[in-house]
């Protein structure tokens, strides 16, 4: 690792910092990429940069040394030895030897002493072999072996890296940040206000649909060269978050976008039926049948509940404020069956009837930990509180099936 001896890789990592030629060097590789780059990219370039710098002052600190190391040198005993690349350790020429490896024909192997006391051995003399090229300061090589280098620093520390860098770079008001990607925001495409437009009635005119980003760089004509995908489909991202009409309703890793203005108004009133008054309390006082009732009840505001994994189908026995919201409990036990999302305070889904195949609409309201657009099923099979509702996964978790248990017909005898 290419870094300051008296600094371990903890130490050394804890005090990474970007440094204002790492902002240029960044806006410079994206302007050449021409399209918007992960965290992830981010990290390794800016993280190769740095050690590149390091690099350098290390090469530039060791002109006192009679020499630097490379593989086609040849050296004599007693002579000093700079290794760059070995975090700058220093260290002499003890010995000398011929080499005994046909594959690279003629060769010396030099036993160095350290200055850390250790003894090593080196290549040396390597004249007509490839191998040098990777230790010549400026070389495609060196690139390689930064790569490298980033690459064997970030097995042990990437979320500490991506935290910093990520932090620091969303101070830096020159850079966008969607999804986890970055691109120049004075590099977007020009998204004016027309398109906007366009985007609203394509929208509009798709029934209560979500639709993709490219579904929608399709329908205002704004998809032209295949090579300008990326960075359209980001600078459209970009507008659409910015103005209050759109909202992203997709999952985790997906955009969606929908009118907000075509969201159901009562979804508004269900939050009213479903309000939380926490009551506060204290663990300690709880005895243990409290505590199992706590679980069986499986309230979707109770805290600190410790279940496995959950998987597959879940039943949940239906209560009173659920049934009049149309609603099901987004709790511990359900939130498996139904999607995530980053920035979307809602995502939409959809319910499959499990006895007459049809579709329904449904919305994930996560901070508020309920699914809603159940209120068609539940007056169709005349659902009573107590009733048992089995939510099982569709081809996917924008789909659930929804099975509801039926009363028995009651008959008045006369």
């Amino acid at each position: 690792v290419i870094q300051n001896n008296n600094l371990s890789d903890i130490d050394w990592i804890e005090s990474f910092a970007l440094q204002s030629d790492d902002y240029d060097h960044l806006i410079h590789l994206l302007l050449e990429a021409g399209t918007p780059w992960s965290t992830a990219e981010i990290v390794v370039a800016l993280l190769e940069h740095q050690l590149l710098r390091e690099q350098e002052k290390s090469v530039n600190e060791c002109e006192d040394w009679d020499e630097m190391y490379s593989p086609d040198k040849t050296y004599t005993s007693g002579q000093t030895i700079h290794f760059p690349l070995l975090g700058g350790l220093n260290g002499e020429v003890i010995s000398i030897r011929n080499g005994d490896n046909p594959d690279y024909g003629e060769y010396q192997v030099i036993q160095i002493l350290c200055e850390d006391d250790t003894t090593r051995e080196f290549a040396g003399g390597m004249e007509n072999n490839s191998l040098h090229k990777n230790f010549e300061f400026g070389s495609n090589g060196r690139s390689n072996t930064l790569r490298e280098t980033a690459q064997q620093i970030l097995k042990d520390h990437t979320q500490i890296l991506e935290d910093k860098i990520e932090s620091e770079l969303l101070e830096h008001n020159d850079l966008v940040r969607l999804s986890g990607y970055w691109f120049p925001v004075d590099l977007l495409a020009d998204i004016n206000t027309g398109y906007l437009n366009l985007a609203e009635a394509a929208l509009d005119l798709a029934d209560g649909r979500p639709l993709s980003t490219k579904d929608l760089l399709q329908e205002i004509g704004m998809m032209t060269r295949e090579s300008e995908e990326e960075l359209l489909v980001f600078s459209l991202n970009y507008a659409l978050q910015r103005d209050e009409r759109f909202e992203d309703v997709g999952p985790s890793g997906q955009v969606l976008w929908f009118l907000t203005a075509m969201k159901p108004r009562d979804i508004v009133m269900s939050e009213n039926y479903l309000a939380c008054d926490p009551v506060g309390y204290l663990q300690e006082s709880l005895t243990e049948d409290m505590k199992n009732l706590s679980l069986k009840l499986r309230d979707e505001f109770s805290e600190n509940i410790e279940i496995q994994d959950m998987e597959g189908p879940v039943e949940v026995v239906l209560t009173y404020p659920h049934l009049r919201a149309g609603t099901l409990p987004l709790s511990a036990y359900t939130a498996h069956l139904f999607p995530s999302a980053l920035v979307s305070p809602r995502v939409r889904i959809t319910f499959i009837d499990a006895l007459s195949s049809q579709s329904l609409p449904g919305w994930v309201a996560l901070k508020e930990r309920f699914v809603w657009g159940l209120a068609p099923l539940y007056k169709k099979y005349d659902v009573i509180t107590g009733a048992r509702i089995t939510i099982t996964p569709g081809i996917d978790l924008s789909e659930s099936v929804i099975s509801v248990e039926r009363r028995n017909p009651i008959k008045d005898w006369v």
